[in-house]
């Protein structure tokens, strides 16, 4: 059967599965890829979206801890125009982490082994992990580079806004930071950041008011733009009429609260899952609105 018409069926439903309001369950998505490849003839092996697919299933039944399952999926990105892109060392590593994270420690030394044999400091120098765990099988040990701790350090904190998650239908808890004038998070914000947090928690309703008139007044023009087909419109992008229909397309990711009394909100949304939504505000009023970015670049 046509490979891409079934790819863009696999496409469709993943991204039905992210909708704020989807019940698929894991389970039901490894069922449908699973029935959905076998039907695909071997042009799949050619079309970028499925190696993706390949890599989802090998992540699935990695986090089930399904190994058999797991590198046959493996077998399947080999088969892949794309699998040829890297050498086969790192082609071995890869699989060998697979392994020795689903606990496939034989498979995971076969792999490991032959990505060794290859290229020695290029297994020794990946990931600790790996590395010590390869190393404690070889006749002589090496001495192990030092691996650095690349820490990430969030200053993100906790918002309560009980407008917004009344609203928006979510729990009400937000993550919110505050930005530095090179756009990095700050635990040390300025007067006017701190002012600009308050004048958010005093001023919820109008806040958001603005914010959801704002993207209902672009949204039919979005609607030409993005130009759903009819049998995915209506889960997508459907036609809607008041601000209150947009809590089942939007979900409130991040609050960014930026010098010059500006504060960013993220979204995710229904019609463009891959760059999101952003809005950026002023002293409560809508300045700007594009994609997820607007929220923390001005």
């Amino acid at each position: 059967m046509n490979a891409q018409k079934i790819m863009d069926e696999i496409g469709v439903f993943l991204d039905r599965s992210l909708l704020k309001k989807s019940k698929i369950t894991k389970a039901e998505i490894i069922r449908f890829i699973e029935a959905k490849w076998a039907e695909a003839d071997d042009e799949k092996y050619r079309i970028y979206a499925s190696y993706i697919y390949t890599a989802r299933m090998v992540n699935e039944y990695k986090w089930a801890g399904d190994a058999p399952n797991m590198l046959r999926w493996l077998g399947e990105m080999d088969k892949h125009t794309r699998s040829n892109e890297n050498p086969p060392y790192v082609s071995d590593y890869y699989k060998g982490e697979c392994c020795l994270e689903c606990d496939a420690e034989q498979e995971a030394l076969k792999f490991l082994r032959k990505s060794y044999e290859a290229n020695e400091e290029y297994l020794l120098t990946r990931s600790p992990k790996v590395a010590e765990f390869f190393n404690a099988r070889l006749a002589e040990p090496k001495i192990l580079p030092k691996f650095e701790d690349e820490e990430y350090k969030d200053f993100s904190f906790p918002l309560r806004l009980e407008y917004f998650g009344k609203a928006l239908e979510q729990e009400g808890e937000f993550r919110c930071a505050f930005l530095d004038e090179y756009g990095e998070e700050t635990d040390e914000p300025s007067q006017a950041q701190s002012d600009a947090l308050e004048f958010l928690k005093q001023n919820q309703e109008e806040i958001l008011t603005g914010i959801l008139a704002e993207i209902l007044k672009n949204y039919p023009k979005w609607q030409k733009i993005y130009d759903y087909p009819s049998e995915t419109k209506s889960d997508f992008m459907p036609d809607i009429c008041t601000p209150q229909e947009l809590s089942e397309l939007l979900e409130l990711q991040n609050i960014y609260i930026l010098d010059g009394a500006k504060i960013g909100f993220e979204f995710s949304c229904s019609w463009d899952m891959e760059h999101g939504l952003g809005v950026m505000t002023r002293k409560g009023k809508v300045v700007k609105i594009g994609e997820a970015e607007t929220a923390f670049i001005f």
